[in-house]
């Protein structure tokens, strides 16, 4: 079975720390590993079931001109890979996030 990348972008306030934190409890994942480059923030953790990498901008625009597809305005950028999609994945990326994450593209490798 391919695998498959979904790309999701948000405009929140919370802390990169604390998104990772609560997604980590949520998607029993290990432990992220930070780094930073630039103007921006980010983290990954990666489990059997799932890897998610998650990306905090200093600014509003930054993640917009990553993709094409991407909705404007945003900072914070959420990828996650997946053979099969986790249940309630939208829903613990909002209450995560404390605000909507907008699915804007999904591959297949």
């Amino acid at each position: 079975m391919a695998r498959i990348t979904t790309y999701f972008a948000a405009s929140s306030d919370a802390s990169l720390e604390s998104v990772c934190n609560a997604l980590q409890a949520r998607l029993s994942l290990p432990d992220f590993y930070f780094d930073c480059h630039d103007s921006w923030r980010y983290a990954s953790a990666n489990s059997n079931a799932i890897a998610i990498n998650v990306t905090r901008a200093s600014d509003s625009h930054t993640i917009e001109t990553w993709m094409p597809d991407c909705p404007k305005g945003v900072n914070f950028q959420i990828i996650a890979e997946f053979d099969s999609e986790p249940d309630g994945l939208d829903a613990h990326l909002r209450e995560s996030l404390g605000t909507k994450a907008v699915r804007y593209a999904s591959l297949r490798a």
